[in-house]
C-alpha cells in the first residue's frame, strides 16, 4: 500500500456516492450494469485499503485515517493523536513502511 493509493480513498467514495446517485435516475439496463461493475470494483479497492489500514497498530490505524481519509492537515492530526508534529510524522513514516511490507 502506498500513499498515492490512500490519497485515492476520498475519491473513490466520492465516486460511490455518484454512482448510486446517477444509479438512482437511470433506468437503462445496460447502463445500470455498467455502474454496478464499476462500483463492485470501487468497492473492492476501499476493502483493499480498509483491510490494509487494519494491519496497522492503533495509533498508526488513526492516524492514517484522519490525514487520508478525512483528509485532515497534519497539524490537526497531531493535535487529534495528541502526538507532536514530528512524532505524529515518525509515525506515519513507520505506518508505511508496515504498509509497503505487508504488499510483498
Amino acid at each position: 500500500m502506498t500513499k498515492e493509493q490512500l490519497r485515492e480513498y476520498r475519491s473513490i467514495r466520492d465516486e460511490l456516492a455518484e454512482l448510486r446517485a446517477l444509479l438512482r435516475n437511470d433506468t437503462s439496463e445496460e447502463v445500470v450494469a455498467l455502474y454496478h461493475a464499476k462500483i463492485e470494483a470501487l468497492e473492492r479497492s476501499l476493502r483493499l485499503i480498509e483491510n490494509a489500514l487494519e494491519t496497522l497498530g492503533p495509533t498508526e490505524r488513526r492516524l492514517m485515517r484522519l490525514r487520508y481519509i478525512e483528509g485532515l492537515s497534519w497539524q490537526s492530526v497531531s493535535q487529534r493523536i495528541h502526538y507532536s508534529w514530528q512524532q505524529t510524522h515518525r509515525i506515519h513514516k513507520n505506518a508505511l513502511a508496515k504498509l509497503r511490507k505487508g504488499e510483498k
